[in-house]
């Protein structure tokens, strides 16, 4: 029975971002080494996506006290969710949208050209009822750093039935030292606060961190205990995860970065596929098919 789904990857406004990517032989120190527009254009994308964010609700905050309605709880969480509406105006909300969607995807789009079929599927870390979207990603891939406001909108509008997670790709020792970073973060909790600095560290400030060491340095840099984190970094988790990466990764045939996962059984990508519209056409279509059959 075909479920509702709001369908994940309607982007307010329109985030640009590179169609371009990452493949083993690229990434090396010179790839990484992106021109300064281009790191700087990707920075000011993630940045001033929080910033608009931010006064959004700041002036909801500020609305509302003039008033004297709404607390500033309140008025900031009703303009959060004002964002996540807008965010969100063009997506299917129904049976019959989600269907039409289907059929016109049948029609517009074919495997092996924007996307290839795994078969057979591949296993999911999600619930049963649930969609997976992973993204395959490398920090040290100036396209993936590019690519991170087009997955912020994709968080701003998960939907129920999706669950998205990341994977890194592990092309080289210094991919698989910031996989065990990636994932050693996660088991700190300390994640969130450390993602978006990788990027910037590696593609802004051009500080590859291709050691253990300069690692730890940029660790503590952060307000991170060192030996905490070179602990969790060393640790049988962390380890069993980068293995599991690694696996995953050939499962998924991963061949260049960013790429898509849908539900383990579809796999495509921005230079798949040739443009943001399409690419976001693509995985709407993906995930209502995988939608469809839960």
């Amino acid at each position: 029975m075909l479920r509702n789904v709001l369908i994940l990857v309607a982007i307010a406004g329109g985030i640009a971002f590179g169609l371009n990517a990452c493949s083993p032989g690229d990434v090396t120190t010179a790839a990484v080494a992106a021109t300064d527009t281009a790191a700087t254009k990707a920075t000011e994308a993630v940045d001033s996506a929080k910033s608009a964010a931010k006064m959004t609700i700041e002036e909801a905050r500020t609305a509302a006290r003039a008033n004297d309605q709404l607390t500033p709880d309140t008025a900031a969480a009703n303009a959060k969710a004002k964002l996540v509406a807008e965010a969100s105006a063009d997506m299917p909300r129904t049976t019959a949208a989600n269907a039409d969607l289907i059929a016109m995807g049948d029609k517009s789009f074919r495997a092996g050209k924007d996307y290839l079929v795994l078969s057979p599927a591949k296993r999911t870390s999600s619930a049963p009822e649930q969609v997976e979207l992973t993204e395959v990603f490398m920090y040290q891939c100036p396209h993936c750093f590019s690519f991170e406001p087009f997955i912020e909108s994709v968080l701003q509008n998960q939907p129920q039935e999706m669950n998205f997670v990341r994977l890194p790709a592990i092309f080289n020792n210094v991919a698989k030292l910031h996989a065990q970073a990636f994932y050693a973060s996660q088991a700190m909790g300390n994640w969130d606060a450390l993602h978006v600095p990788l990027f910037k560290e590696i593609h802004t400030n051009r500080n590859l961190m291709p050691t253990e060491d300069k690692l730890l340095d940029f660790i503590e840099s952060q307000g991170i205990d060192r030996d905490l984190f070179r602990t969790a970094l060393k640790s049988f988790e962390v380890d069993s995860k980068v293995r599991d990466a690694q696996d995953l990764n050939a499962a998924y045939q991963i061949g260049s970065v960013p790429t898509l996962v849908i539900n383990g059984k579809y796999v495509t990508s921005g230079s798949m596929v040739g443009n943001t519209d399409k690419l976001r056409s693509v995985v709407n279509y993906l995930v209502a098919k995988e939608a469809a059959a839960l």
